[in-house]
């Protein structure tokens, strides 16, 4: 938020002016976030989730945070669109009809010029620790369990994207079990 913008909304007594709901859910999330990511703007990320709505959503928060984002919700092309796009990072619904995450994450890993891609599977539903490690053998990176706080994806993409910050850890409260 910028400096006019913060002080445009307070009268000249310091009290806070009312703010439109959507301007004031954006400030809250953008104070919520964690500074900017170093990730280069030539990285992208790609969201692969049938529920439209919750990839606009995850769009939405990342390119505030300037990324690029990709959505998807056909599964049947993912390889080849990953294989010209080049992603930096896939986050990677588990639970979607004709293929699952589980078939797509190991289409990926098949293909030397998608191998390399870190996949961030995300689940309501496959959370017990066996679910984790069929997950890992897969080749798939982590998890992150729905629902998800924004900042894990971003702490997510630091942590996995190539020219991302590293060293940050998780929060434990949604680990698998």
């Amino acid at each position: 938020m910028t400096e006019t913008k913060v002080l445009a909304s307070f009268d000249h007594c310091g009290i806070p002016l009312p703010q439109p709901a959507a301007e004031k859910e954006a400030t809250t999330l953008k104070a919520a976030l964690p500074e900017k990511s170093p990730v280069p703007k030539t990285q992208m990320v790609m969201i692969v989730d049938e529920d439209t709505a919750l990839a606009e959503e995850l769009k939405k928060i990342l390119t505030l945070r300037d990324l690029q984002v990709e959505t998807l919700n056909d599964v049947e092309h993912i390889v080849k669109i990953a294989e010209e796009k080049q992603p930096g990072i896939i986050f990677l619904d588990m639970k979607m009809r004709g293929k699952s995450g589980f078939q797509v994450a190991d289409d990926l890993k098949q293909f030397s010029a998608t191998s390399a891609i870190p996949i961030i599977a995300m689940t309501g539903h496959y959370t017990q620790s066996q679910h984790r490690k069929f997950m890992m053998s897969l080749g798939i990176s982590d998890c992150i369990i729905k629902p998800f706080d924004p900042i894990e994806v971003i702490l997510k993409i630091q942590q996995f994207m190539p020219n991302g910050r590293k060293g940050e850890e998780m929060p434990n409260g949604n680990e698998l079990a």
